[in-house]
C-alpha cells in the first residue's frame, strides 16, 4: 500500500499495491492491465507532464519535439567508432514516454527475435508467447486476420496521403530483385523471412499520432483504483533489506516519497538502470566509483546496451511534392481540418528489411528507411528545396555499450557509452547498406526523379555540391551514423541463474522482492525492426505474468514503510 501527499494538499492520495515508474510504452500498458483488478490499486509516476503540446498530434513534426521540454535529451559520450563524435538520445519526458515524441512506425520484428530468449533456456519467452500479442494489442485499419488484430487498444493504419516517392522507392527495389511487400512492418512470419520493400504502417488515429498514453490511459483515466501522477522524477528506489518498499524522488520542486508492496520499473533503456545504480543496485565496483553505497551486486546492471544505428544517404530530386518546404499555413490548416496532407506523414514512410550479403533467404540485418524529405542529424539540417532520404539502419548490431551514473545525484545524466562500430562487422554492414542505397537511386523507377547525390559534409558548410564518382562510404559511416531511437538491453532479461541478467522470467529483478523491470531494457537480443511495438507486446505478456503471480505477490507483499507516507520537504 501507498501513500503520497502532495505540495499544498494535506489529504494523502489513495494507497496504492503496485507502483509504476515511467508512463512510457510499457508503463501506460503496465498501469492499465493491472488497474483492470479492481481490488489491485495502481500509482503511475511520470517526471514529464500529462499534456504533450500540441503539435505532437501531428505526425511530421515529431523532429521539432526532440529536444524539447518533453524530451530527456541524453547525449553519449564521444564515441571513437563516430570520429569522435557524441550523439544526441532523444528520449521522451512526457505521458506516453517516446511513443509521444517518435515517428510512430509500427513494426514487429523477426519471431527469431523473441525465441533466442527461448533458445537461452528462459521459460515462457519465445515466439510462441509473444508473436500473438501483436495481434491482441492491435486495432488494425486492415482489419482482423491471421496476421493483424482489430478491437486492441493501439491504433494502426497506413499513411493518409503517402509520398508519391514511395512508389518509385519500392519499384527501384523490385527492379534490384527485392519483392514488394504491402505490409513489410509486419511479414516477418511469412514466407521470404519478411524481406521486401513497401510502405510503413504507423500508430495514428485519422491522420493523428495515437501515443501508449492514448491507447492504454485514455479510456483507464477514470478507474478509481489507477492514479497517474506527472511531474513526479524519481530519483531512486526506497529498500528495506532485499526489498523494495517505493521510491524517493521530487514533485514540484519537493522531496516526495511514495511508498508501494511492489515497484515496477518502466523508465526505459537509459533511465531504469541508472535508477537502479542509484539505489545502490548494480556492479560494486561502478558504484563505488560514483560514490553510492552498494545495497546489491548485480553486474548486468546498466551493460548490454545495444542500439540502431542510421546512416543518412540523401539526393536532391525533382518531385511536385516531399516534405521539405511542407509546413505552410495552408497544410497546417488542412491537417487540422480534415487530418490530411503532408503534416499526416511520419517523415519515415516507407522502409526495406534487406540482407546485407544480398541473398534472399533468412531475416534481415538491415533495415533502410525511406524517407521523402531531407532528414540528417535528427532533423537539425534542413532544406526547403525536394530532397529524399534513404537511411540503412544495422538491425544485428554486434557493438554493445553500457549506462552508468556519474554519481549518485538524479541531475548528473548518466554515462551513455553506446561503442558504436567497436566492431568492424557492423561498420562493413552499414557500407553494404549505403551501397544499397546508391544502387536504388540509380535504378529507374527512382532515378528520373534524382537530380544529384548530396555530399553531407559540404551540406553541414551550408553548400549541396554533387558527391565525387568514388564517395568514401566508410568515412560516411563514421562520420554521419546516428542513433535510431532505439536503446535496449541494459536490464537483461534471462534465465534466473545468469550471471549476466537483471530480470528473471517473471521480470522480478535477480536477488531482489517487490520490484520489477518492464521495458525496453529487458530486451537482451536485438530486435530486427522498430522497438516501439516490440515493447509493447512484451510489456503485455509481462503483465498478464504478473496478473497471474497476483495472488502470491499479495500474501507476499510488504507493508509500507512506516513513517513514508507523507511528501518531504
Amino acid at each position: 500500500m501507498s501513500q503520497e501527499r502532495e505540495p499544498g494538499n494535506d489529504t494523502p492520495g489513495a494507497p496504492s499495491d503496485v507502483l509504476v515508474v515511467g508512463a512510457g510504452s510499457a508503463g501506460c500498458l503496465i498501469a492499465e492491465r493491472l488497474s483492470r483488478d479492481p481490488a489491485r490499486r495502481v500509482t503511475v509516476l511520470e517526471a514529464g507532464s500529462r499534456r504533450p503540446p500540441w503539435m505532437a498530434r501531428i505526425p511530421a513534426a515529431f523532429p521539432s519535439l526532440l529536444g524539447g521540454r518533453t524530451d530527456w535529451s541524453f547525449v553519449s559520450e564521444p564515441q571513437a567508432g563516430l570520429d569522435g563524435r557524441r550523439d544526441r538520445w532523444p528520449r521522451g519526458r512526457v505521458v506516453g514516454g517516446s511513443s509521444a515524441i517518435n515517428a510512430m512506425i509500427y513494426a514487429r520484428g523477426h519471431p527469431r527475435d523473441y525465441d533466442a530468449w527461448a533458445n537461452d533456456g528462459v521459460e515462457g519467452w519465445g515466439a510462441a508467447e509473444i508473436w500473438p500479442r501483436f495481434r491482441e494489442l492491435e486495432d488494425h485499419a486492415l482489419g482482423p486476420s491471421d496476421r493483424h488484430g482489430s478491437g486492441g487498444p493501439v491504433r494502426v493504419e497506413a499513411l493518409r496521403d503517402p509520398n508519391p516517392l514511395i512508389d518509385a522507392f519500392v519499384a527501384a527495389g523490385e527492379a534490384l530483385g527485392w519483392p514488394a511487400d504491402p505490409d513489410v512492418g509486419s511479414s516477418a512470419a511469412g514466407p521470404g523471412d519478411g524481406l521486401g520493400f513497401g510502405p510503413l504502417h504507423v500508430t495514428q488515429r485519422r491522420g493523428a499520432r495515437h501515443s501508449a498514453a492514448d491507447a492504454f490511459l485514455a479510456d483507464a483515466a477514470g478507474r478509481p483504483n489507477l492514479r497517474l501522477v506527472d511531474g513526479a522524477w524519481v530519483h531512486r528506489l526506497e529498500l528495506r533489506g532485499d526489498r523494495a518498499v517505493g521510491a524517493v524522488g521530487e514533485r514540484h520542486g519537493r522531496r516526495t516519497v511514495w511508498s508501494a508492496g511492489e515497484v515496477v520499473l518502466c523508465a526505459g533503456a537509459v533511465q531504469s538502470p541508472a535508477i537502479l545504480q542509484r539505489s545502490g543496485i548494480g556492479p560494486a565496483t561502478m558504484l563505488e566509483r560514483a560514490g553510492v553505497r552498494v545495497r546489491h551486486d548485480l553486474p548486468g546492471v546498466g551493460a548490454n546496451l545495444w542500439d540502431h544505428l542510421a546512416v543518412p544517404w540523401v539526393a536532391r530530386v525533382d518531385a511536385a511534392r516531399t516534405l521539405d518546404g511542407a509546413d505552410t499555413l495552408w497544410n497546417l490548416l488542412r491537417w487540422l481540418v480534415v487530418r490530411r496532407g503532408p503534416l499526416s506523414s511520419n517523415v519515415a514512410e516507407a522502409a526495406a528489411f534487406v540482407r546485407s550479403d544480398g541473398t534472399r533467404s533468412g531475416p534481415a540485418d538491415l533495415q533502410l528507411h525511406f524517407g521523402p524529405a531531407f532528414f540528417v542529424r535528427h532533423g537539425e539540417l534542413r532544406r526547403r528545396t525536394p530532397h529524399l532520404t534513404i537511411g540503412p539502419t544495422l538491425l544485428t548490431p554486434t557493438s554493445r555499450g553500457s549506462v552508468t551514473i556519474r554519481s549518485g545525484a538524479a541531475d548528473v545524466p548518466p554515462r551513455i557509452d553506446s561503442r558504436a562500430l567497436q566492431d568492424s562487422s557492423d561498420v562493413a554492414r552499414l557500407v553494404a547498406g549505403l551501397e544499397l542505397a546508391r544502387e536504388l537511386i540509380a535504378a529507374s523507377p527512382l532515378a528520373r526523379y534524382v537530380r544529384h547525390e548530396v555530399d553531407l559534409d559540404a551540406a553541414a558548410g551550408g553548400g549541396s555540391p554533387p558527391v565525387g564518382a568514388a564517395p568514401d562510404l566508410e568515412a560516411r559511416v563514421r562520420g554521419w551514423a546516428q542513433t535510431l531511437y532505439h536503446p535496449a538491453g541494459t536490464c537483461a532479461l534471462g534465465r534466473p541463474d545468469d550471471p549476466a541478467a537483471v530480470v528473471g522470467p517473471d521480470l522480478r529483478v535477480r536477488g531482489l522482492h517487490g520490484l520489477r523491470v518492464v521495458d525496453a531494457s529487458i530486451l537482451t537480443h536485438p530486435i530486427r525492426g522498430n522497438t516501439n511495438a516490440p515493447t509493447m507486446a512484451v510489456a503485455a505478456h509481462a503483465a498478464d505474468r504478473m496478473l497471474g503471480d497476483g495472488r502470491r505477490d499479495a500474501a507476499d507483499a510488504a507493508p509500507p514503510a512506516p513513517g513514508r507516507e507523507q511528501e518531504r520537504a
